[in-house]
């Protein structure tokens, strides 16, 4: 019984209970709140370095949030990720996984599974910015080899969809994804990586709309993780690389920054193109 309840490798309280430490003056177990955006920089150069979002956290000054960063590596360690960021209001997460991957006149292909916010998101609100979104059936994945087309930008699921509660066969779903050159972006929401870390079957993007499933018994004003609402966490595993043509988002210079390349700018810290770009346009 002993090896059982004290394994290491196993999911501990502290995964959920202590994402950072107490602070070695204010005690605090808490995220501290971050009001002001000063920094202090060594040299002039190292402004223009961060200004070109060449320092991932630092992309901008106004847009570090230092309270953000505990609850961000831990969900990252949770779900097996290479990086996390974590919004507010949580449907933000979704929207913003995936806005940061479409244009008008693109598509995604969706879960005909879904939860009804979600559906209102994929069944009406992105038709509203020329997105279109053909539905599938989550028993049936083969279908995606036919939905799909050169326009095709992703394939989202939910673990598991409220109220039916069915999950889908993940690894399935991802091989279909990847065979039609696209990430798998999994809603897990309802079952947490306490029970499914989608990474582990194939997902590219973990998304997470609301975190009261995760950490429960706090007050559900303050979505049960002290305000922060919902998350996205980046596998790191997709090449955006491979078809650079298809994905000039991530693989040519971006005006708006500075001529900046997100796939090559983060190359020293890992494959965080996405996670870059997801926070540089829509955190």
């Amino acid at each position: 019984m002993s090896s059982v309840l004290f394994d290491p490798t196993a999911l501990a309280t502290s995964d959920l209970a202590a994402p950072h430490g107490p602070g070695a003056i204010h005690r605090a177990r808490a995220s501290l709140i971050h009001l002001l955006g000063r920094r202090t920089v060594a040299r002039l150069p190292d402004v223009d370095r961060r200004r070109a979002v060449r320092s991932y956290w630092e992309s901008y000054f106004r847009e570090l949030d230092l309270g953000n960063h505990p609850l961000e590596r831990q969900l990252t360690r949770l779900d097996h990720g290479l990086g996390s960021l974590v919004f507010r209001p949580g449907y933000r997460a979704l929207s913003g996984a995936i806005l940061t991957l479409t244009h008008p006149g693109q598509n995604i292909l969706a879960s005909r599974r879904l939860s009804l916010k979600n559906l209102a998101l994929l069944g009406h609100g992105l038709k509203k910015v020329g997105i279109e979104v053909r539905f599938f059936d989550p028993d049936a994945p083969a279908d995606i080899t036919h939905l799909a087309d050169e326009r095709t930008r992703a394939v989202f699921v939910e673990s598991s969809p409220n109220p039916t509660l069915g999950i889908p066969e993940l690894s399935q779903v991802s091989n279909y994804a990847h065979n039609v050159g696209v990430p798998l972006i999994v809603d897990n929401t309802l079952l947490t990586p306490t029970r499914l870390a989608p990474i582990e079957h194939g997902a590219d993007i973990v998304v997470y709309t609301r975190l009261n499933f995760l950490f429960p018994g706090r007050a559900e004003d303050s979505a049960s993780n002290d305000g922060k609402e919902g998350a996205v966490v980046d596998s790191g595993r997709f090449d955006w690389t491979r078809e650079p043509q298809r994905w000039p988002e991530f693989t040519a210079p971006a005006a708006g920054f500075h001529d900046v390349v997100f796939a090559e700018a983060f190359e020293h810290i890992g494959n965080l193109t996405y996670l870059a770009h997801l926070k540089t346009h829509w955190h």
